[in-house]
């Protein structure tokens, strides 16, 4: 059986790209596409030593730190992968990967990371830059939405990893999926155990905008309790 594993993009090693590096080993033989890869030399192991097939996005100027502008473009991106030789395509969606184009002879099945393009959705405000890419972003939100909507419905099955998600999703698109919890690295975390326990708060995530790191802190400066 010959595989494809579909990412959007690749450009640090996080949450999304350890549930991709996990797939992989599930399906070693399996072949990689991603609209763009920039991962550092540090995280290139999640790739096992495979290459990774890009779309025409990987070699405009500043994909590599914009590449949220350019997301009027990536549904025809995706749409550009060819996966006429494929019986089996594994995508990986938190915004566009959903929506690559397969036959009826193939097996198309997404695993949402996240919220999908939730940029043009719930947390458009949390996005906002240039002010004149923003305005383009804006006067094409309609369109991509459209695409959205048609492209939520290509999957022949939907896996969510959470709950959340899945409510979202169906909500949102109004496709049921089934939900199967991310791997968890429980090991480097057992070394951490202590019996004894420490007054404190933990907050752990990276510093995206939509994730309200600076709110989390705001409220435990007014709380006075202590926040690692």
């Amino acid at each position: 059986m010959k595989v494809a594993i579909v990412n959007d993009w690749l450009m640090k090693s996080a949450g999304a790209e350890k549930v991709f590096e996990q797939v992989l080993t599930c399906f070693p033989q399996a072949d990689i596409f991603s609209l763009l890869n920039f991962l550092p030399p540090a995280d290139q192991k999640i790739l096992q030593g495979k290459s990774v097939k890009t779309s025409f996005l990987q070699w405009l100027p500043f994909a590599k730190t914009k590449y949220r502008n350019l997301l009027f473009l990536m549904p025809r991106a995706i749409e550009g992968f060819d996966f006429t030789d494929y019986d089996l395509i594994i995508s990986l969606p938190h915004a566009v990967a959903k929506g690559i184009r397969t036959s009826s002879e193939q097996l198309h099945i997404a695993y949402l990371q996240a919220r999908n393009l939730k940029y043009i959705y719930d947390d458009r405000d949390f996005y906002r830059g240039h002010r004149l890419i923003d305005k383009l972003i804006d006067w094409m939100i309609p369109s991509i939405q459209k695409w959205d909507q048609k492209a939520a419905k290509r999957p022949n099955f939907t896996i969510a990893n959470s709950k959340f998600v899945q409510d979202w999703h169906y909500h949102r698109y109004q496709v049921p999926s089934e939900v199967i919890y991310p791997p968890v690295e429980s090991t480097f975390f057992q070394k951490f155990y202590r019996e004894d326990k420490r007054d404190y708060y933990v907050t752990v995530g990276r510093l995206e905008p939509y994730k309200n790191t600076e709110l989390i802190v705001r409220a435990f400066n007014q709380n006075g309790l202590p926040l690692k």
